[in-house]
């Protein structure tokens, strides 16, 4: 939103104010919602997990465990 700057941002992500990544992350990947008082909550989206997946392949330094793993995550998104 800022005219000297717009020219260069393509998209934002935004978590949620009363969350910080860490917990996102652990919530979309296990589960597990610390800030939950009094009510459980809601299960995390199953796909969500094999994205956060996705998300993270280019860091694995072998080439077929890349390959092997985006398959699996394919596979799963597929349903």
């Amino acid at each position: 939103m800022q005219p000297d700057t717009a020219h260069r941002v393509r998209f934002v992500i935004a978590v949620g104010g009363y969350y910080d990544l860490t917990d996102l992350l652990r919530y979309a990947t296990t589960g597990e919602d610390r800030g939950s008082v009094g009510h459980p909550p809601p299960p995390p989206q199953r796909d969500v997990r094999w994205a956060v997946l996705r998300s993270q392949l280019h860091t694995l330094e072998d080439a077929q465990d890349r390959e092997r793993l985006a398959a699996i995550v394919r596979r799963q998104l597929a349903g």
